[in-house]
């Protein structure tokens, strides 16, 4: 490892740069210093024919120095393999599975932000994502921005430049602390945000993240680290509740209630259940309530099941359940990519056979090499094979209690991709981690260890 590596290991302070894509051009704004410790990197390995999206930081000499994997910020993607839908509806869903997985790949607009360490040894910062448009989300990433960190002349210090891009109706939002261990800038801070709750409706909405709170501090490794977590609600108060259900996907209401953030299902693309919402306001709403916050979960006041994984945003619906928040923060937050079969939960009219690249996501391996190097420092796994490609059969092969193993069947196929054990929490919204999952959550939560 290179002393710059071990260096910005060390970073005390932060960037949050901001960006706005419209499909796959991306554009970037502007960054901001910001008084709290950085994300810990991931492992600094070789990317070249890689699909997922994360992005890095090199020295002057191009010298790798960090790198970070997130969830693709120019894709919303749904969680609803979990959901209780109805017989009639499921056998649609079958039907459409390929229209939805092209639907994911459709064109798209907004606002992301990232945080990067605040160190004079990066010169670069790069920014790589399969494009949704051109190459889907099994094509290998390429860099879609770079951006120039020595020209100092773009670093914002005031919030209210970046008004413009999402305008807060009110400041007068109530800030509850749900768990306080020491300043923001030491410790893995959470901001849970309020969306489809009226005023009346506020008692309601701290009981469910006081709820949400209780169930991420029951599962590990959040349960060992609590020490390392901070955690605030903000009673973003909405005119009407729930959120809006366009009546183009089928089953749709037309409901168009009027709320704080704008969550809607059905949106950006047609998939009923993908719940998203305007995560620049919810940025900007973060930023000025909780400056060093490091992630966001917003609970949507809706009894239809939704939810989505966006970069440092999470959304999950009332009707989903908060096991469903804690699936969608591993990806917001952690980078975690989903592991079971199907992307609807419909049985597919024939098993799906994994032919696209490797994968940067840490739970998913696409060659028995690559799992072995990812999840035992090289050395030989157990395969738990399904040499029919049966869907939703891994093979009969027995494992040990809790033993990492190759087990075919993971992100939305049935073969040729693997996940490092039968059951996890990102495969099972009932389950816990798996010991991947764990170690690469441990791993963000141990940086802000004392």
């Amino acid at each position: 490892m290179s002393n710059n590596t071990d260096q910005i290991k060390i970073a005390s302070n932060s960037f949050r740069l901001t960006f706005s894509y419209n499909g796959e051009t991306v554009e970037y704004i502007s960054r901001k210093k910001i008084d709290m410790r950085p994300p810990a990197s991931d492992p600094l390995i070789e990317t070249e024919e890689m699909a997922g999206s994360w992005y890095t930081l090199a020295d002057n000499q191009g010298q790798l120095i960090y790198r970070r994997i997130i969830q693709n910020p120019l894709l919303s993607l749904p969680d609803i393999a979990q959901a209780d839908i109805e017989e009639t509806e499921l056998e649609e869903i079958q039907i459409q599975e390929e229209t939805l997985m092209n639907e994911i790949e459709t064109k798209s607009e907004g606002y992301f932000t990232l945080v990067i360490p605040d160190s004079d040894l990066a010169a670069t910062f790069t920014l790589y994502c399969s494009l949704p448009e051109t190459g889907g989300i099994f094509a290998p990433a390429v860099a879609v921005i770079n951006v120039d960190l020595t020209n100092t002349d773009d670093i914002e210090s005031d919030i209210e430049t970046l008004e413009s891009f999402s305008t807060l109706e009110s400041t007068d939002i109530n800030k509850n602390t749900i768990r306080f261990n020491r300043d923001d800038k030491e410790c893995w801070t959470l901001v849970i945000l309020a969306e489809g709750y009226r005023a009346q409706d506020i008692g309601s909405f701290n009981t469910h993240a006081q709820a949400f709170a209780d169930l991420l501090f029951e599962t590990e490794p959040f349960k060992t680290y609590k020490d390392n977590i901070n955690i605030y609600s903000l009673e973003t108060i909405s005119v009407d509740e729930g959120a809006k259900d366009p009546t183009d996907c089928s089953g749709g209401t037309g409901a168009k209630p009027n709320t704080f953030f704008n969550a809607s299902y059905c949106r950006p693309t047609k998939i009923r259940r993908l719940l998203t919402a305007d995560y620049m306001k919810a940025h900007h709403t973060c930023e000025r309530f909780v400056p060093k916050y490091n992630e966001s979960i917003m609970i949507v006041n809706a009894t239809l099941y939704g939810g989505s994984g966006q970069t440092r945003c999470a959304v999950y619906s009332t009707g989903a359940g908060h096991n469903v928040g804690l699936h969608e923060l591993g990806h917001s937050a952690f980078g975690l990519g989903d592991e079971y079969n199907s992307y609807t939960g419909a049985k597919p009219s024939e098993p799906k056979v994994y032919s696209g690249t490797p994968l940067s996501l840490p739970n998913v391996a696409v060659t028995i090499s690559e799992a072995e190097r990812k999840w035992n420092d090289s050395n030989p796994l157990s395969v738990k094979a399904n040499p029919d490609c049966i869907h939703g059969n891994s093979g009969d092969t027995a494992l040990a209690d809790g033993e990492i193993a190759a087990v075919e069947g993971a992100y939305y196929h049935d073969c040729n991709i693997y996940r490092p054990q039968e059951v996890c929490l990102m495969r099972n919204i009932n389950e816990p981690f798996c010991k991947i999952c764990y170690a690469k959550v441990e791993n963000d939560l141990e940086n802000y260890s004392v």
